[in-house]
């Protein structure tokens, strides 16, 4: 079931017309011993979305900023994921993932993202001396259909983003953390981002060093 609208906390029960699809394949592999696996997920939305390029037309006829809520209609947003994780050893792994959607119907759940590519590294503290930590970083760039940034760029507010006009670059986001095991059953996360043009914006950021500390208590 999907929401009766974007990122709404109610469901549209009309399942004849309001529904997502999705059908994920998976496939390991071995190369020298170190094991990998493929995931290959494609998706069907149906709901009633709003069209960005035809809110443009419209707000251009009107004179006014394009609102997408004015052109709600059951139509379909489609879109596929490409990921992969690689073993790299006992103690350490690569992983992954590329994901595309046609960008034509606004983002109906989550966040704003059209276009998304992210790849990353984790490893094991046995490598330090520490069996039971963990650490990691990854490079994410994500992207915006042109639709979509047309549709910013000439006003338009989606339920995330919008600024009254867009200066359109890509969003960058590189990640770090550190896990400690500091008792059985609890451990420490501390974990740093640097986003550069956040929302798509240049003229927004770079946002340096956003700090977050996250506790986990297993019982």
């Amino acid at each position: 079931m999907v929401p009766t609208y974007a990122n709404g906390p109610y469901f549209d029960h009309d399942i004849a017309r309001a529904y997502s699809l999705n059908l994920e394949v998976a496939r390991p592999y071995n190369i020298s011993g170190l094991e990998g696996r493929v995931h290959v997920i494609g998706f069907l939305n149906h709901a009633a979305m709003g069209n960005y390029r035809s809110a443009i037309d419209r707000g251009a006829l009107t004179g006014s900023a394009p609102d997408i809520d004015r052109t709600n209609s059951y139509c379909s947003k489609y879109g596929f994921v490409l990921s992969a994780e690689q073993s790299l050893g006992s103690t350490a792994g690569l992983f992954s993932r590329f994901s595309w959607n046609d960008g034509e119907t606004e983002t109906w759940a989550f966040t704003e993202i059209d276009r998304s590519f992210h790849a990353g590294l984790t490893m094991g503290g046995d490598v330090w001396g520490r069996k039971d930590d963990n650490a990691g970083v990854a490079y994410v760039v994500n992207a915006l259909s042109p639709d979509h940034r047309d549709y910013l760029a000439h006003g338009g507010y989606g339920f995330i983003l919008g600024d009254g006009a867009l200066s359109y670059a890509l969003e960058q986001i590189t990640e770090a953390y550190y896990c400690a095991r500091l008792f059985p059953s609890f451990s420490l996360t501390l974990d740093d981002q640097v986003v550069i043009n956040p929302a798509y914006n240049r003229d927004r950021g770079p946002v340096v060093n956003v700090l977050s500390l996250r506790g986990h208590v297993e019982l």
